[in-house]
């Protein structure tokens, strides 16, 4: 399909050098896997949750969930996993290429759809998931967190990603045609502090090489709406139960 295309993203970055950030940028999954297939590191800090209301659009980078007509030919909410090497160069998603590593005995695989999606203003789907440098092999390893005990996903090779990234990020976006109107994100409805109304990230932790965490305060970190006529997303701020947390969000019908 022809023609330029508009990117709207809301990010949240977190600038560390030696510092790795349980990261991710969007939301839900559903899976179960135990792995005796590589030997991994059971380092396994706090994760996010990742509620799945929140549907993102076309492209990205790293662990999200998404709709992409395009992709599926049809429009249901789906766990993927995008990988490029410089966000210029053209990727690969899911499976497609030797990007994300799938363990074999994963009940939720990249491309898998996801159900029950969140009801909005009454009920509140999220899971739990971590992504976490190993320290011996070198390797981004998935985690799910919030079943009976922590099951592992997956892993992006180390050869993928030499060195510490010196800038990571949570991030809902949207891609869409310059002649079309823009997509919701989120709930699909500005953010308001309501977690059964707003797609959001909760617990969000620094953690070190060691695996320790580090009190978000003090680090540096940079708030972008690109268009927060359309889209929109609140500070960081602390909950006592849910930790350091935003919402984030907007309605369809974005121009230009």
């Amino acid at each position: 399909m022809g023609g330029d295309y508009v990117v709207i993203a809301v990010l949240l970055c977190f600038l560390c050098i030696t510092f790795h950030l349980t990261s991710v940028e969007s939301i839900d999954v559903d899976v179960n896997p135990q792995s005796n297939e590589k030997n991994t590191t059971l380092l396994r800090p706090k994760p996010f949750h990742f509620p799945w209301r929140a549907n993102i659009m076309d492209e990205g980078s790293g662990i999200i969930s998404h709709i992409s007509p395009s992709l599926y030919h049809n429009r249901d909410i789906r766990f993927f996993t995008y990988w490029t090497k410089d966000l210029k160069s053209k990727g690969c998603y899911n499976l497609q290429c030797p990007g994300f590593v799938s363990t074999s005995r994963a009940n939720l695989v990249p491309g898998q759809a996801i159900a029950p999606p969140s009801i909005y203003g009454k009920q509140d789907h999220y899971v739990r998931l971590s992504l976490n440098k190993d320290p011996n092999s070198g390797d981004w390893v998935v985690y799910r967190h919030d079943l009976q005990k922590p099951s592992f996903l997956g892993h992006f090779p180390n050869k993928l990603c030499r060195g510490a990234p010196r800038i990571q990020a949570l991030t809902g976006f949207v891609n869409y045609l310059k002649s079309a109107h823009g997509p919701p994100m989120g709930s699909g409805h500005f953010p308001d502090y309501d977690d059964k109304k707003s797609a959001y990230f909760k617990h969000i932790q620094n953690y070190n090489p060691n695996g320790h965490s580090s009190d978000l305060f003090g680090i540096p970190m940079i708030k972008l709406v690109d268009r927060p006529d359309c889209y929109r997303a609140n500070n960081l701020f602390l909950e006592y139960k849910r930790g350091y947390m935003f919402n984030y969000g907007g309605p369809s019908g974005c121009v230009g």
